[in-house]
């Protein structure tokens, strides 16, 4: 594997300093769509002004792959590996990469972070859900419902009714919800992520009366569904480490946690991505707390905390608590 820069010299920070945006070029060996996709770059580049260096990854990866701050262009919410030696069917088009270089160039993209949970009452899912525009909310939460009333993602022709219905300009709603990491759809027009809730099978599995179960997103979001709908729930999950399951039941606003000594680590990858990706599959719930600090220790490439019952109720209730009422 090498790196180079768009001139072909090892580039000695690869964040530009005035720009601030990480490009990166992954392709491999001999890839016939490679030279085609770095003009497409570099135009890219040039029409937006900005001087970031281009780096270049030669190696066992899908390609060509174009990566934005970490994010593939072309599937930002898929959690798609990059690593492989297949060609992308999804070649990375010039309307894509420029979308993803403004957005971060004009500071609109704003992934939930490992912060964002911290402070969540002033940056979480529901705080951010508060500033939208009055028909872009309303589809939001239309959007989330759907997900409580069916167990499902909606898929396209569900979104545009939802849209119509509430007198909303899908892609525009769709656009603004996911530059606030809310809600991001899948190459297929279904909705992948919506946090809470997950369009795929994740682990998280929550139980409502009289309705489906649904998927989380991670730890946190399961217990907000049951906080956001003030329902009775049941929350079964796995320790990553042991395999051995978790139940949570909420009760009359009481909950139980088995094993009694449950705990949540609270962690984050070290790279940039919407939370889908970096946040979510970090956020787990563990046995107990050594369990949870081991676990923490073997994965260096994280970094969070660990969360008590009462402090994770607590972040989940500002998190998601007012989403559908606030």
């Amino acid at each position: 594997m090498i790196t180079t820069d768009s001139t072909g010299r090892s580039p000695v920070d690869p964040r530009d300093g005035a720009s601030g945006v990480r490009v990166e070029l992954l392709s491999a060996p001999g890839c016939p769509n490679v030279a085609a996709t770095r003009q497409i770059l570099v135009d890219c580049l040039a029409e937006l002004g900005l001087s970031t260096r281009l780096i270049e990854r030669v190696g066992r990866y899908r390609s060509p792959t174009v990566l934005i701050d970490g994010v593939d262009v072309m599937s930002p919410a898929a959690g798609d590996r990059v690593s492989g030696d297949a060609c992308r069917l999804d070649l990375p088009s010039r309307d894509r990469v420029l979308t993803a270089l403004a957005a971060i160039r004009t500071g609109r993209s704003r992934p939930l972070t490992l912060d964002s949970l911290r402070d969540a009452a002033r940056d979480g899912t529901a705080a951010r859900a508060a500033a939208l525009p009055g028909t872009v909310r309303d589809l939001h939460r239309e959007v989330l419902r759907a997900f409580l009333t069916t167990g499902r993602a909606p898929g396209p022709a569900e979104l545009q009714s939802i849209g119509d219905a509430v007198g909303a300009s899908l892609p525009e709603a769709l656009r603004r919800l996911g530059e606030l990491d809310l809600v991001h759809c899948g190459q297929d027009g279904r909705v992948r992520v919506a946090y809470p809730f997950s369009g795929e099978p994740t682990g998280h599995v929550v139980q409502l009366p009289d309705s489906p179960a649904t998927d989380a997103m991670c730890a946190i979001d399961a217990l907000g569904i049951a906080l956001m709908t003030d329902q009775d729930a049941v929350v079964t999950s796995t320790d990553p480490s042991t395999g051995q399951a978790i139940c949570v039941r909420r009760r009359d606003r009481g909950w139980l946690w088995e094993p009694a000594a449950t705990v949540v680590l609270l962690a984050q990858a070290v790279r940039a991505g919407i939370a889908a990706e970096c946040l979510c599959p970090s956020i787990t719930f563990h046995i107990d707390h050594d369990h949870a600090r081991r676990y923490l220790l073997q994965h260096p490439e994280l970094r969070g905390s660990i969360l008590g019952q009462r402090d994770a109720v607590e972040i989940a209730r500002l998190s998601f608590g007012s989403l559908l009422t606030g």
